[in-house]
């Protein structure tokens, strides 16, 4: 005749297991979720950085002619042109999909390049892709004591 306490132990069989199970997915999932989130954190801070390594290689793109007689302008098809070239070297370096969305000027000293990245999380079957756009300026300057004041 088997014991209260004896019975008590059939039933409970594999209740631990069940519960192993649920812990170690709800845990693996939370650090997915936790990664795709730093994921997304770090496209904001990428393009940021994008944009801004563009705005500036934009800015250095001068108009030589106009350097010669004094003048700081920027030679605006050449600017977008190396704004592109470095994201394009960027995209393939850091294996991210980065693209120059807009690029314009205020004045003729100043570019600014506008950067979207797009990031796709671990689980984009379910929440999709991201895209974060930062936009950046940079001013062109020369010589030691001439400073661009955009």
């Amino acid at each position: 005749m088997r014991t209260y306490a004896g019975r008590l132990r059939g039933a409970d069989r594999g209740s631990f297991t069940l519960f192993a199970v649920i812990f170690t997915m709800a845990v693996l999932w939370l650090a997915v979720m936790l990664a795709d989130l730093g994921g997304v954190m770090n496209a904001k801070e990428r393009a940021a950085d994008t944009a801004g390594q563009a705005a500036r290689a934009a800015a250095e793109t001068l108009n030589l002619q106009d350097l010669r007689d004094g003048n700081v302008v920027i030679d605006p098809a050449e600017a977008c042109n190396a704004a592109d070239q470095l994201v394009l070297q960027y995209k393939e370096v850091s294996h991210i999909d980065a693209v120059v969305s807009n690029c314009t000027f205020q004045g003729q000293r100043q570019a600014t390049v506008t950067v979207t990245v797009t990031t796709t999380p671990i689980f984009s079957v379910l929440i999709g892709s991201f895209k974060e756009t930062a936009t950046e300026s940079a001013c062109a300057e020369f010589g030691i004591t001439t400073g661009a004041a955009c």
